[in-house]
């Protein structure tokens, strides 16, 4: 018999992860062309993330994690995502940390972790921040420097508001942004 926990368990990872990837590849335009119908590998590379993020958890996001090493996190996920299917060989910076920061929004709102140190930045959160100018995460976002911008930007704003971390006040504005139909 299924151990019926282990089989909840996995079925919530497996949302998870699917939501992640959707989130994270779903406007990035990620693979070349010649690629895009290649589910084998696009496949591979979707397993070595998943690993991946799943390792970082165990090993950084247990606890509290300081800002450099969740930079070098983001930065793994760029090196991990070595491949010929995707555009310019390595999946960039804007992507790498929204598929790190999303993963740890999900795994934080299921109990997992405690409280990320950052949130996914994308146009909409860019948006409700007033951020100018909002840059494209896909394409714009392709240094550390540039992805700090925006959070530094947040964490001024964030001065104004009665939130304990950039990942509470997102979590609010993503909240108040959605409707449940």
């Amino acid at each position: 018999m299924i151990d019926a926990i282990a089989s909840k368990k996995y079925f919530i990872e497996n949302l998870i992860w699917v939501n992640t990837i959707g989130d994270s590849f779903r406007r990035a335009n990620v693979y070349k062309p010649e690629f895009k119908e290649s589910e084998k590998g696009k496949e591979a590379l979707k397993k070595i993330l998943h690993n991946h993020l799943q390792q970082l958890v165990i090993d950084h996001y247990k606890n509290a994690v300081s800002e450099k090493q969740h930079l070098k996190n983001i930065a793994s996920l760029q090196s991990e995502s070595v491949s010929n299917i995707l555009n310019g060989g390595k999946l960039n910076y804007g992507v790498c940390q929204k598929m790190l920061n999303v993963y740890l929004k999900y795994q934080w709102c299921n109990g997992v972790i405690p409280t990320p140190p950052h949130f996914p930045v994308d146009r909409i959160i860019q948006e409700k921040l007033k951020c100018k100018p909002v840059v494209s995460w896909t394409k714009d976002i392709v240094t550390e420097a540039q992805y700090l911008d925006v959070i530094r930007y947040a964490e001024e704003v964030m001065k104004e508001e009665p939130f304990s971390s950039l990942a509470e006040m997102e979590l609010e504005i993503f909240q108040k942004s959605i409707t449940l139909k």
